[in-house]
């Protein structure tokens, strides 16, 4: 198995998950997940952040446990 397949196969976890993108550089991980707390199998929200200069890229990822959630969520939260 080669690194790059084995990092792949690593990373892939049975969560299903939104891009979130244009946010502004206020938004941090606390206020992410209280936009999609409302949906009982919300698990985690992570905005990505430049590590150098910590502010954030504009986008980040909310993930679910339940695929009706993750639906639900995409098609409300546009």
């Amino acid at each position: 198995m080669s690194l790059v397949t084995s990092c792949l196969a690593s990373a892939i976890t049975d969560d299903f998950r939104i891009f979130c993108g244009d946010l502004g550089n206020e938004v941090n991980d606390d206020i992410l997940a209280r936009a999609f707390g409302r949906y009982p199998s919300f698990l985690k929200a992570k905005v990505i952040r430049d590590k150098r200069t910590g502010k954030t890229k504009g986008y980040g990822f909310v993930s679910f446990k339940d695929p009706n959630d993750y639906v639900r969520a995409m098609r409300e939260m546009n």
